[in-house]
């Protein structure tokens, strides 16, 4: 009879996949080889971590994942801590209290990303004013101030009421390149995270509420931003003085079309296009003809995803002959296929186009014409053209295809 003990570390790895975590536990108690192993397969078994403490939290639950997490907590690259309530004194369950498991954070030296979730008891709609005060539950401070000498932590993602005194805890944080933050942040709060840190690379935001003027200042070597256009900052151009920005993406609008702020942005880039570094704009709110004709003066743009209700404003991106990806959303399927194909006529420098239209294989054949007619297949890799009328062809339509000038593919990065 075989005995567990002479099993490889790759048959004990593939037993711990059907394990509960209170098994695992178990498992790495047993016997210093089965915690080295439970820790060398601790990023398969967990590609993120996640500790939660809600009111429908099992604690038995809990308590379990705190005593793994102790065990396998210095080799983790990945962790998701969801606070929402602690007991009396700051008890997470019996045994385990929140300035413990602040201990267990210091000592993460591996951890490359963290999401942090923490209840308020003031509201989303709640004036940061009045947020502004010192809470009790300061879970988001004291973690930041865990992960301060973590030399590994590259990207932290935060959801909670962002007061003053969190956003100064998110200062400490030198070490980050990604920074999400998934609630409101009034602009002076952002503006002294990003000049506490010359490493942020990416900054995905929800909302800023206020100026934003000084972010150029603060912001030098920022690469991409995410955020949408909202009524409670009265500005976005100042993003255009971003001088190291690469990627812009605008994840929703509050304002009606034409957006007198989209058309402000799109000017203040148009107007840094000898200086900018921007080659990406992903835009996810529809754009009109106006705001579309703004777009179509950042002749410097590599890479570009935008939205239409009317197929007639694809005509506009013609002017854009430096574009390499293109990815277009339409609101009325059937539609685009003379315009596409103005596209293609004109930006020669293509390497996708990516269109959520339904369109025929008749299309396809004209594009293919176009193809041929301007592109030289000896210099250029073939278009990459995904169509998502077309994303099953038969053999004799997959036959008639030169591949040497385009090939179908099944999925797009941006269109979804």
């Amino acid at each position: 009879m075989t005995n567990i003990l002479d099993l490889n570390d790759y048959c004990l790895g593939t037993i711990l996949k059907y394990l509960a975590t209170e098994d695992h536990v178990s498992f790495a108690q047993s016997c210093a080889r089965f915690r080295q192993t439970l820790k060398d397969w601790s990023c398969t078994l967990y590609p993120q971590f996640e500790l939660s403490r809600h009111r429908h939290k099992d604690l038995d639950a809990l308590r379990a994942e705190l005593k793994l997490c102790c065990i396998i907590g210095d080799v983790l690259r990945r962790l998701k801590l969801d606070i929402r309530e602690v007991e009396r004194n700051n008890v997470l369950c019996e045994g385990f209290t929140l300035q413990r498991l602040y201990e267990l954070l210091k000592s993460m030296r591996n951890l490359e990303h963290c999401e942090l979730k923490e209840e308020s008891r003031f509201g989303a709609l709640v004036p940061m004013s009045i947020r502004n005060v010192v809470e009790p539950f300061q879970f988001i401070e004291n973690s930041c101030a865990a992960f301060e000498c973590l030399p590994n932590l590259q990207s932290v993602n935060v959801d909670c009421n962002m007061t003053s005194a969190k956003a100064y805890s998110l200062c400490k944080l030198q070490q980050v390149q990604q920074l999400s933050i998934y609630n409101q942040i009034a602009a002076e709060d952002l503006s002294r995270i990003c000049g506490s840190n010359a490493k942020l690379r990416k900054l995905t935001l929800r909302e800023i509420v206020g100026d934003i003027s000084a972010l150029a200042t603060h912001c030098q070597h920022l690469l991409e931003i995410s955020l949408p256009i909202s009524s409670q900052c009265p500005s976005y151009a100042a993003i255009a003085h971003l001088p190291s920005l690469q990627r812009i993406i605008i994840k929703g609008s509050t304002q009606s079309s034409p957006c007198a702020k989209t058309l402000e942005l799109f000017a203040a880039l148009a107007a840094n296009a000898h200086t900018t570094q921007l080659r990406s704009l992903i835009l996810y709110p529809s754009l009109d003809a106006e705001e579309t004709s703004g777009l179509a003066k950042l002749h410097f743009l590599r890479e570009l995803r935008c939205t239409f209700n009317d197929a007639q404003c694809i005509e506009q991106l013609t002017a854009l002959q430096q574009l390499e990806d293109l990815y277009i959303m339409l609101g009325r399927s059937h539609a685009g296929a003379e315009q596409l194909l103005s596209v293609l006529r004109s930006c020669k420098q293509l390497q996708r186009l990516h269109i959520n239209s339904n369109l025929t294989m008749d299309f396809v054949l004209r594009a293919l014409q176009q193809l041929q007619a301007v592109r030289q297949p000896s210099e250029q890799q073939p278009l990459q053209l995904y169509v998502t009328g077309l994303l099953h062809l038969c053999k004799e339509d997959a036959k008639i295809i030169d591949s040497a000038y385009c090939t179908l593919v099944d999925r797009a990065p941006w269109l979804r």
